[in-house]
């Protein structure tokens, strides 16, 4: 099975360390394995809480962007629910609305990879485990955009 890094509510799952330990052969932390959103393979918390996919697949939308309804109150309420990597669903949605998803997933490629040495990162890492370099995360990012907002 292949990891899909896009989801149907914006995050990047490949930014997900649980996804990362997965396609390594492992467990994250707490023994837990994901290959995406969009997989049968789904992290406990992102099967249990998630409102966003069930409401998509029923729907029979590729993304939460596709939706008549967007941004939705349910969609809106997981982008502020104070979870720094969460903060940027909304804005991402609209990015894939007007990109292809190929080129959306190669910024966020990018966006989540070490500038200095490429190593793929997650999102709540402070540096690179490969060459140490300071990290711009969601932590940092949500205190951007609150500062902005």
């Amino acid at each position: 099975m292949q990891a899909g890094y896009d989801s149907y509510c914006g995050l990047y799952c490949g930014a997900c360390g649980t996804l990362s330990a997965t396609e390594k052969g492992g467990t994250d932390a707490s023994g837990e394995r994901c290959m995406g959103c969009k997989s049968d393979l789904l992290a406990r918390g992102c099967k249990e809480k998630c409102r966003m996919r069930p409401c998509a697949v029923s729907r029979g939308l590729d993304s939460c962007g596709d939706c008549a309804e967007f941004p939705c109150a349910i969609l809106l309420a997981f982008e502020r629910d104070g979870v720094a990597h969460h903060n940027a669903v909304v804005r991402n949605l609209n990015l894939l609305r007007r990109a292809d998803k190929e080129a959306w997933l190669e910024a966020q490629r990018t966006r989540w990879s070490c500038a200095k040495c490429g190593e793929k990162l997650s999102w709540k890492q402070e540096t690179c485990v490969r060459c140490g370099d300071g990290l711009y995360n969601s932590l940092k990012e949500a205190r951007d955009a609150s500062t902005t907002t």
